[in-house]
């Protein structure tokens, strides 16, 4: 932190520093992390005032059975409906990940950003499966059939484990694995005259089966 606060004071105005304090309720220096962003302290000194201080919290969920309605409204992604119930969240098997309390005076400025609806959530994926290169957007019918492919992929998941067990990263891993699969299946492909909708599909499905279907436990889910 001595460090950012230094480079803070270099800046000539209005240049600005900000910074970002991830998933900040995981760790047991919580207390400095409020004494930052609430104060505008370190260690009783203050920062500058240039310094702009986010950050992003875990919302203290529990860990649900595989039979039991993940999409019930308690166990929906966010911060729980009452905001001061996390309070009362202590160590506990259950959890899904550790988290501590929150200062009271850090709840005050707290945003809870809740959860994607499905269709946010789509084109969110729309928006990321375009960006996959070999112009995977240049046949329309397929490019849908992609997106529709990893919204079902995602909703099944969540249906058969938690509500947060995917995100956009898995997303983000996708459209990753089929660029990489794409470009090594054309390589490795140059004496076989394959259609280049063809080198698509094997592309979609080797990184549909990588970030979905080898993680479905048992055997009998792969089935589904």
């Amino acid at each position: 932190m001595e460090n950012f606060i230094e480079k803070a004071n270099i800046f000539i105005a209005p240049q600005r520093l900000w910074i970002f304090f991830d998933e900040f309720n995981t760790t047991e220096n919580i207390g400095l992390i409020k004494e930052i962003i609430c104060e505008r302290t370190l260690l009783g000194k203050s920062l500058p005032n240039n310094i702009v201080l986010l950050g992003a919290c875990n919302p203290s969920r529990m860990q649900v059975n595989l039979n039991d309605d993940a999409n019930n409204d308690r166990n929906k992604v966010g911060l729980s409906i009452d905001r001061y119930e996390m309070h009362n969240v202590t160590t506990n098997n259950r959890l899904l990940y550790t988290v501590v309390p929150i200062p009271e005076t850090m709840i005050e400025h707290i945003w809870d950003f809740g959860f994607l609806t499905p269709s946010a959530e789509r084109r969110y994926i729309e928006t990321i499966i375009g960006q996959c290169k070999n112009n995977l957007t240049d046949d329309r019918s397929w490019y849908k059939t992609v997106v529709t492919l990893i919204c079902e992929s995602q909703d099944f998941i969540r249906r058969i484990e938690d509500v947060s067990s995917v995100s956009l990263r898995d997303v983000v891993r996708y459209r990753q694995l089929y660029d990489w699969f794409y470009t090594s299946i054309e390589h490795r492909s140059t004496a076989i005259e394959w259609s280049p909708l063809s080198v698509q599909v094997r592309a979609a499905s080797l990184a549909s089966l990588l970030c979905y279907y080898f993680r479905l436990y048992p055997a009998q889910r792969k089935q589904e």
